[in-house]
């Protein structure tokens, strides 16, 4: 087994993958959804609530799949339109009495 390892070859000198990672297809990353909310006490029986919602907070690129039909001019390019919602922001008040 120790003469097999030594044998193997190694990665060569000067060689690298550039300033990407080799893996360039990557899971899609998921959303993230934010939520925050406050009551406040205005008086004796009278509140007032205050929320806040993103959706798609982050925003991450949603891309399709590439064409993997090699008759295809389009063969192995990934679409440029997203397929992702844009990012979505939410304001409310309530009122209790």
């Amino acid at each position: 087994m120790s003469r097999l390892a030594a044998q193997a070859p190694g990665r060569p000198s000067g060689v690298s993958f550039g300033p990407r990672s080799p893996n360039l297809r990557r899971g899609q990353a998921l959303p993230v959804n934010l939520s925050v909310l406050r009551t406040f006490r205005l008086s004796e029986g009278h509140r007032v609530q205050l929320q806040g919602s993103a959706f798609n907070l982050t925003n991450p690129p949603a891309h399709g799949a590439p064409s993997n039909s090699p008759a295809s001019p389009l063969f192995g390019v990934a679409p440029i339109p997203q397929i992702n919602l844009p990012r979505a922001v939410e304001l409310g008040a309530r009122y209790f009495a």
